[in-house]
C-alpha cells in the first residue's frame, strides 16, 4: 500500500497504461513498464522481440537499408569516390563498431502500426554498428552487419531528475522518447492525467516504487552494401 496520495496516483497511472498498451498490441511498451513497476532493475535483453519484429522479408529490407541510410552520410556522401586514406577509416570505424543514434520505430514498417510500439517502448536508443568492409571490382561494400543497442528504461535527463513543473504535458524522456506520450494515450487524455511530469515518474525510483534498469539487443544481417566507388589507385 503506498500512503502519499500523489505517488499512489502516479503508480496506478503507470500500471493501468500496461493494460492499456495490451489491449492496443503493444506488447514490449506493455512489458517495459511492467518490469518498470514490478521488476527488480535486471537488464532486459529485446533481441527476441526485434528479430521477430524484422523476420520478414519486406520489414528485413526496410530495417536494414533505414539503419544504413541513417548513418552513411557523414562518414561517405554520395556519388563519393573513396580514397585508400578514407577506405582505412571506414575499416576502422566499422571494425571497432560505428557508435550512433537509431530511432528503431522509424526503420520499421508503418503499415500494421508496430512502429506505435517500438516508439512507446524505446522511442531513440543508441547502437553500435559492426561490420567487415570489402573491396570489389572497384567498388566498396559494408558486408555482414552486427547492430547492437544500448538503452536505459529511464525517467531523468542526465540521470538527473527532469524539474517538476506542474502544468507541463508528458512529453517523453526529455526530446527523445515516446515512453511518457505512451502512458497518456493508453489510458486517454484525461485533463488531471496531464499533470504527470517526467520526475513524477523519477519520484517512483526515489521511493523505491520502481526501478530503472539496462536494455540490450543485437541482430545480424548476412549480406553486403554499397558504400561507394574506390580511387583508382593508379
Amino acid at each position: 500500500e503506498i500512503n502519499n496520495p500523489k505517488l499512489s496516483y502516479v503508480w496506478s497511472y503507470c500500471e493501468a497504461s500496461i493494460w492499456g498498451a495490451k489491449a492496443k498490441g503493444w506488447n514490449l511498451a506493455a512489458k517495459l513498464m511492467n518490469h518498470y513497476l514490478f521488476g527488480n532493475g535486471e537488464e532486459v535483453d529485446f533481441s527476441r522481440e526485434l528479430k521477430l519484429q524484422i523476420s520478414k522479408d519486406k520489414e528485413q529490407d526496410n530495417f536494414w537499408d533505414q539503419t544504413i541510410h541513417n548513418i552513411i552520410p557523414p562518414i561517405v556522401r554520395p556519388k563519393e569516390i573513396i580514397s585508400q586514406d578514407k577506405l582505412q577509416n571506414i575499416k576502422e570505424k566499422f571494425g571497432k563498431g560505428h557508435l550512433f543514434t537509431i530511432n528503431l520505430s522509424s526503420n520499421l514498417s508503418h503499415t500494421d502500426g508496430t512502429n506505435l510500439n517500438w516508439y512507446y517502448a524505446l522511442g531513440r536508443s543508441t547502437g553500435t554498428l559492426q561490420s567487415g568492409v570489402e573491396e570489389r571490382d572497384g567498388k566498396v561494400y559494408l558486408v555482414n552487419l552486427r547492430l547492437k543497442i544500448k538503452d536505459k528504461y529511464v525517467f531523468r535527463l542526465n540521470n538527473m531528475s527532469v524539474p517538476r513543473i506542474t502544468d507541463k504535458i508528458i512529453s517523453g524522456l526529455g526530446d527523445s522518447s515516446g515512453i511518457s506520450d505512451f502512458i497518456r494515450n493508453t489510458i486517454g487524455n484525461k485533463e488531471e492525467a496531464l499533470a504527470i511530469t517526467e520526475s513524477d515518474l523519477a519520484l517512483l525510483v526515489d521511493h523505491g516504487l520502481a526501478n530503472e534498469f539496462e536494455l540490450i539487443a543485437e541482430v545480424k544481417k548476412e549480406g553486403k552494401y554499397f558504400l561507394g566507388k574506390l580511387a583508382s589507385s593508379k
